[in-house]
């Protein structure tokens, strides 16, 4: 009884483990499924369309430089968000878009002379912009710390997504609002995915699903109508 028992058990936690597509998040993600609304539609996206698949979705919070490793090790199943950065399909497949971003600098609204430009870390052949030189970008771990810097002049400008930056001066750093703006003369616009590890096992699979579930809710509507209950704005909005 005792050994029909344990293998049911091991037969269970397998069809699970199999059955759980595993994403390297934010640190701060619980409050952006929350109050980041194209992130948190995304979030749901996949959440309702892949258990209609029969697999569900589990978060592995943990600071952004980390998280890409993991994924890049092929430790995690996937990285969300990420966007379509020139070498990061050195890397990694990404699925099929879920939307789009500006991508540019953050300033402060009083300019600061001699002072370096940040940004994210990210993998060693990864590039957010192409106008700002790579080497000559100070990296951090964290956009919060970015926007710290920039808001006490440590930083005369910060790389970052503009739907991301508005969504952290609207919330957990609205007190720096006032000294720091989105530099709209210069932008890039991105598309933003789930991206796969090429080291990861069953990769290609995992793009099958993850792709499935994204093209159910195009086709279906219900992507449309996701992205109309979050308000995620239209410049964000896939429409082919």
């Amino acid at each position: 009884m005792k050994v029909v028992f344990l293998i049911t058990l091991l037969f269970s936690f397998y069809c699970s483990a199999n059955t759980t597509i595993r994403f390297g998040v934010g640190h701060d993600h619980e409050k952006m499924v929350v109050n980041y609304p194209f992130y948190a539609a995304c979030w749901q996206l996949f959440n309702t369309e892949l258990k209609k698949l029969g697999y569900q979705v589990a978060a592995h919070p943990m600071p952004w430089a980390r998280a890409q490793q993991r994924v890049a090790s092929g430790q995690l199943d996937g990285l969300f968000l990420a966007a379509n950065f020139h070498g990061r399909d050195e890397w990694a497949e990404l699925t099929n878009a879920v939307g789009k971003d500006q991508f540019g600098i953050f300033n402060n609204v009083t300019h600061v002379p001699n002072a370096p430009i940040g940004s994210v870390r990210l993998l060693s052949n990864d590039t957010q912009v192409t106008f700002v030189p790579p080497d000559s970008q100070l990296q951090l771990a964290t956009a919060q710390n970015g926007l710290k810097l920039l808001a006490n002049r440590k930083l005369s400008g910060f790389i970052m997504s503009r739907s991301y930056g508005e969504y952290m001066l609207q919330n957990e750093l609205k007190s720096l609002s006032p000294h720091i703006k989105f530099n709209e003369q210069f932008s890039e616009t991105y598309t933003a995915h789930v991206a796969v590890s090429k080291k990861r096992k069953n990769g290609d699979k995992i793009i099958e699903v993850l792709n499935l579930a994204i093209e159910n809710a195009k086709t279906s509507g219900r992507y449309m109508k996701l992205m109309t209950q979050f308000n995620v704005a239209k410049y964000q909005l896939i429409t082919q």
